[in-house]
């Protein structure tokens, strides 16, 4: 096995509250941290190594469908590590809006709320893992 060497160019760190947006009597709710490295591999390419940090409050009934990656279909959380994305024009601009607070997100995430334009961002880069 080859040994991989990385150069870190950057880290950026944003925590965000995930409640429940259908229910307001329900005070239960997930401080997501989400921390992006920026890394130059041995081969020259660029990628962001994205993890999660899930930290849940409050009623556990509510503790799987407030999570971003929990699949109703399958009743269990997909993912919750992070992903290695490479870093190009689209990936750049989804970690760009994962990390702008929610005022800012607001304004390009239309009729969505910035809560759930933010978990279909991490949807979608754990599905453009490399």
């Amino acid at each position: 096995m080859t040994e991989v060497n990385t150069i870190h160019i950057s880290t950026k760190q944003e925590t965000f509250k995930f409640i429940n947006e259908l229910d307001s009597n329900d005070k239960s709710y997930y401080d997501i941290i989400i921390n992006v490295d920026t890394v130059i591999y041995s081969n020259g390419k660029v990628y962001y190594i994205i993890n999660y940090l899930f930290e849940f409050h409050g009623d556990e009934q509510s503790r799987n469908k407030l999570h971003p990656f929990y699949n109703e279909n399958n009743s269990h959380i997909e993912t919750e590590d992070g992903v290695i994305v490479y870093k190009n024009t689209m990936t750049e601009i989804m970690v760009t809006y994962l990390l702008d607070s929610n005022e800012k997100l607001a304004k390009v995430s239309g009729a969505s709320t910035p809560q759930c334009y933010r978990a279909l961002i991490m949807l979608n880069l754990a599905k453009l893992w490399d």
